[in-house]
């Protein structure tokens, strides 16, 4: 991804793209009404969050912080 310039875009264009492009991910798939049981995260929340939970409930108890980082 090379400018017309003949330089890369900064990473913060890039972030702020991919940020409008999940806006848009998001909308439609809650356009497609589907039942979803749970929360539906769509960036990195899901990642801290939702992992961390799924872990917790097979394991049938609670990680701590420092087992979770090492994860």
């Amino acid at each position: 991804m090379i400018a017309f310039c003949g330089r890369a875009p900064c990473a913060t264009s890039l972030w702020l793209y991919e940020q409008k492009l999940a806006e848009l991910s998001k909308q439609e798939l809650l356009d497609q009404k589907v039942a979803f049981r749970e929360t539906l995260y769509v960036d990195g929340d899901w990642i801290k969050k939702g992992w961390k939970k799924k872990f917790e409930n097979l394991l049938g108890r609670e990680i701590s912080k420092k087992e979770w980082k090492k994860m």
